[in-house]
């Protein structure tokens, strides 16, 4: 949504999130189309006291399985994040979605499906070893990351997406008059007698629609802390949030990026000395390792998700998100030599978005590329690795990663997809390359720290496995039975700050 710049300076605070949310135009509504999977359940969190041990948020995984053609999600996918991106004020080329979805749907002779269901398959996670940590659930397909916070004095819980691409915090408030709120838990005053609610409008563009409403402030308890925090209250929620079982959006970007102009949740934190660094980490886990153990950590991080030491990367200076210079994208030691481009790290973007140009340059380097428009296809087969240099340091991005869904004829889309969001230096970097490591990120010093994953992670399924841990799935109906309480683990894990 583009509004004039007088009207934003007197009447609206914006706020945008990396997420990119999608839904087909169709989607059943009403009390039978709730959300039944993602049922209301979490498992406990304790007082940490005079306890050394950081505090721990689970995340969680989900995605809709609609039967959409990989092609046309791709192309949705980026014109969501590019118009969101650009009602911020980031500054980028003028890209027409529509003709560009027109396009690819022509080129495949394939439209989008009107009508899909809103069932949330759920993969339950093995318990976690990290004190206050708590288990990741996920439905499968590595799509979304989020977590779960108690909003209140009486503690709703609120499904909120993981995005370190925006500083703004928001919730769907229960004044919602959107049939989309219906399928979601909201917030407001008939579940907290301490919610302020002001005046003060609040706005944030999606795509197709926006999320709009005011500002409130209450507390929020999460990972054994609680806080006061300021935060959106969405009384209109556009249709694309049909398809996700997120409640709101929890934004850890750098605070330059919070339009809220409020607090944010890590300054709160920090300014109630509720931590002890201003630092969090994020592991985001794939389902196909055979465990699930995501976590957001505040205030420290946890060498066991890693190996080794973690290798830090100062932030682009001027830049007001988790940008970081590339030193270069190789495939199989094949240089792209992408000297002079940057990465834009954000959880809340599940794929990989660069320039055009860049992005058919890189998949040029894979024997028998095809390309179809924004979108690319590789062969399911195909065995190399993706090595992205950052900061001296080389990491991989294996297959099961940057390929998506089969297309036809033995070829599969590519999860990198040639969208130019931001300049055409600037590369999007989403959960296809996060999940091959640990992520720390470093508020007071500027600064992104990568830890690999290969040891760590093998060790932790192995460990799962022998104690009869294994991931299970479930469906709609009664939610998984968890045992409470993750968040009394074991406490061995090491931490780096003790």
């Amino acid at each position: 949504m583009h509004l004039s710049s007088f009207f934003l300076a007197v009447a609206i605070l914006p706020c945008v999130s990396a997420f990119y949310p999608y839904s087909p135009p169709v989607t059943p509504s009403g009390p039978d189309a709730k959300r039944s999977v993602f049922h209301n359940w979490l498992e406990g969190r304790v007082d940490h006291g005079d306890s050394t041990e950081p505090p721990t948020l689970t995340i969680k995984r989900t995605a809709p399985r609609d039967g959409i053609h990989p092609h046309v999600r791709n192309v949705q996918e980026a014109d969501y994040i590019t118009r969101k991106y650009r009602s911020r004020g980031n500054s980028g080329p003028d890209i027409d979605g529509r003709e560009a979805l027109v396009e690819v749907e022509r080129s495949i002779q394939q439209g989008t499906p009107v009508k899909r269901s809103n069932n949330y398959p759920i993969v339950t996670a093995a318990q976690p070893t990290f004190t206050n940590s708590m288990a990741v659930d996920q439905d499968g397909t590595d799509f979304s990351y989020f977590s779960i916070m108690k909003f209140g004095p009486r503690g709703k819980d609120i499904y909120m997406l993981i995005d370190t691409g925006s500083a703004s915090t928001w919730v769907m408030s229960d004044t919602c008059t959107s049939a989309v709120c219906k399928m979601h838990n909201t917030f407001g005053k008939s579940d907290s007698d301490t919610l302020n609610i002001s005046t003060t409008p609040w706005s944030v563009a999606y795509g197709t629609g926006n999320v709009s409403g005011v500002i409130g402030k209450d507390t929020v308890a999460f990972a054994g802390l609680s806080t006061p925090l300021s935060f959106g209250l969405g009384s209109n929620i556009s249709d694309e949030f049909r398809s996700y079982p997120i409640d709101g959006i929890l934004g850890l970007g750098r605070p330059q990026s919070n339009s809220l102009k409020t607090p944010t949740l890590m300054e709160s934190l920090v300014s109630q000395k509720l931590i002890k660094s201003n630092v969090f980490a994020v592991n985001l886990q794939r389902n196909s390792d055979g465990s699930s153990d995501g976590v957001v950590t505040f205030g420290d991080w946890d060498k066991s998700k890693f190996d080794g030491d973690l290798s830090w990367i100062d932030s682009v200076s001027g830049s007001d998100l988790w940008e970081i210079p590339i030193s270069d994208v190789a495939v199989d030691n094949n240089a792209g030599k992408f000297a002079g481009k940057t990465a834009i790290i954000d959880t809340g973007t599940s794929m990989i978005l660069l320039p055009a140009d860049d992005a058919t340059k890189l998949h040029s380097l894979f024997p028998g590329m095809k390309h179809n428009g924004e979108s690319f296809e590789l062969p399911c087969s195909s065995t190399q690795m993706i090595q992205f240099t950052l900061g001296g340091v080389t990491y991989a991005v294996p297959p099961k990663d940057y390929l998506g869904k089969a297309t036809d004829n033995g070829y599969c889309a590519s999860n990198i997809i040639g969208r130019q969001t931001f300049g055409t230096n600037q590369w999007l970097i989403g959960d296809t390359f996060l999940k091959n490591v640990y992520s720390v990120f470093d508020l007071d010093k500027n600064r992104i720290g990568f830890g690999k994953k290969g040891k760590a992670v093998n060790a932790q399924n192995a460990s799962a496995s022998s104690s009869g841990q294994s991931p299970s799935t479930s469906s709609a109906g009664p939610p998984p039975t968890h045992t409470p309480s993750a968040a009394v683990a074991d406490k061995s894990s090491k931490s780096s700050l003790q």
